[in-house]
C-alpha cells in the first residue's frame, strides 16, 4: 500500500511554449561613407499548461486522499524590439559605429507547490547602447578594435529560492545596469603574429530581496508559513531574507585579458613550423548572489602553447594547456561553502592533433 508524503506535491503537467516572430532590416546611405541601419522585430511568446493537467497534493492526513488541483493556464508576452545604428567610414583606416538596440526575453511559470499552484516571472527587457572604433595602421599590419557598452535592464531574470513554493525559481529584479568596454589588437609582421584583448565589465543588480539559502538550517524544504499554518508544516524565511540591491552578478569577473604570439617559419618549399604561446587571465568573481567568503573565486592566469607543422595537405599540432600546472578552482555549485561542491580546473595537459585536407 502506498503512503502519502506529508505536505508534498507531485506535478503531472507539461509546460508548453509557442513562439513566433517577424523581423526586417533596412540600410540607407545618408551621405557617402555614412550609413543608417534600422531593424525591427515583433516577438510573441505563449507559455501554457493544457486543461486537465495539474498537481497532486498529498496532505499526509490519515484517511484523507490526495487532492488533484488543475494547473491549467496561460501567459502571453509580446514585444516590438529593434536597432538603430550609424556606421561612419571616416577613411580607409578608420571606422566608427554607434547603435541603440532593445532586447526582450519572455516571462513564464515557476514550479507549483502545495500552497501556490504557479508563481510567474515577468518578461525581461534591455536597452543596449554601444559605440566603437576600428582602425588599421602601418599598411594594415596592425588592426585595433575598441568598444564600450551600457545595458539598462528592466525586470532582469535571475535564479533564486522561492519561499512560497520552497523551490528554485526565476524572479525579477528592479532596474539593473551592466556596463563596460573591450579592446582587441592584432599585429602581423611577415611570419610574426601578435594578438591581445581585454574587457572590463561592471555588473550591478537592481532592487532585489532574496532568501539567503546558504544560512538556512539544513534540510529546510517547506513553504513559507501562512495564516493557519504552523511549523513543521511550514517555515518562517523572513529572518533569512537579505537585500542584494547593487550586488555583482555571479560568474561575472570585472577584468579579463588574453595575449598570444606566434612565428611561422618556412620548412622546405611547402611546409611551415609555427610555435605559439598564449596567456589568459580571468579576474576574481563570485559564484552566488550572496557573496559569502566561500563563494569567492580568486583571479587566475593560465599559460598554454602549441607547435604546428603544416606540409602540403597535412597538419600536425602538439599542444599544451595549463603549462605552469596551476591548481585553481574553476567553478562551484549553487550550494556554496561545501568543498565537495567546488570544481578544480584541469591540470597540465598535452595533446596531439593530426589532420589531412583533401
Amino acid at each position: 500500500m502506498s503512503q502519502a508524503i506529508p505536505n508534498s506535491v507531485v506535478p503531472n503537467f507539461t509546460q508548453k511554449i509557442d513562439s513566433a516572430a517577424a523581423f526586417g532590416q533596412a540600410s540607407y546611405e545618408i551621405v557617402p561613407s555614412l550609413q543608417l541601419q534600422v531593424g525591427l522585430r515583433y516577438t510573441y511568446d505563449k507559455n501554457y499548461v493544457s486543461p486537465g493537467e495539474g498537481v497532486t497534493i498529498h496532505l499526509g492526513i490519515p484517511g484523507v486522499p490526495p487532492i488533484f488541483t488543475s494547473a491549467s493556464g496561460a501567459e502571453s508576452d509580446s514585444a516590438t524590439t529593434g536597432k538603430v545604428a550609424l556606421n561612419w567610414t571616416v577613411n580607409e583606416a578608420n571606422f566608427l559605429y554607434a547603435f541603440v538596440a532593445k532586447g526582450f526575453k519572455a516571462g513564464g511559470f515557476n514550479a507549483a507547490s502545495a500552497t501556490a499552484l504557479q508563481s510567474t516571472f515577468a518578461p525581461e527587457t534591455v536597452w543596449d547602447y554601444e559605440l566603437g572604433w576600428k582602425g588599421n595602421f602601418l599598411a594594415d599590419h596592425v588592426r585595433a578594435d575598441v568598444g564600450g557598452f551600457w545595458n539598462n535592464y528592466t525586470d532582469l531574470q535571475v535564479g533564486a529560492f522561492n519561499p512560497t513554493t520552497a523551490s528554485a525559481a526565476l524572479v525579477n529584479t528592479g532596474k539593473s545596469v551592466i556596463k563596460g568596454g573591450e579592446f582587441e589588437l592584432h599585429g602581423r609582421f611577415a611570419g610574426l603574429q601578435l594578438d591581445m584583448g581585454g574587457a572590463y565589465v561592471n555588473s550591478r543588480l537592481g532592487a532585489i530581496t532574496l532568501v539567503n539559502t546558504e544560512t538556512l538550517p539544513p534540510g529546510t524544504s517547506v513553504p513559507q508559513c501562512a495564516d493557519g499554518t504552523v511549523p513543521p508544516a511550514c517555515f518562517n524565511y523572513l529572518p533569512y531574507t537579505v537585500n542584494l540591491s547593487g550586488d555583482q552578478n555571479p560568474f561575472s569577473p570585472q577584468w579579463t585579458f588574453n595575449a598570444g604570439a606566434q612565428y611561422a617559419m618556412a620548412i622546405g618549399d611547402s611546409g611551415t613550423l609555427t610555435p605559439r604561446i598564449n596567456y589568459s587571465y580571468i579576474g576574481a568573481q563570485w559564484t552566488t548572489l550572496f557573496e559569502a567568503p566561500e563563494d569567492y573565486l580568486r583571479s587566475q592566469g593560465l599559460w598554454s602553447g602549441s607547435v604546428t607543422l603544416e606540409r602540403k595537405a597535412w597538419r600536425v599540432q602538439l599542444y599544451g594547456l595549463n603549462l605552469a600546472n596551476r591548481v585553481y578552482i574553476a567553478g562551484q555549485s549553487a550550494a556554496g561553502g561545501n568543498p565537495d561542491n567546488e570544481f578544480f580546473g584541469n591540470p597540465r595537459q598535452f595533446g596531439l592533433r593530426i589532420s589531412y585536407h583533401f
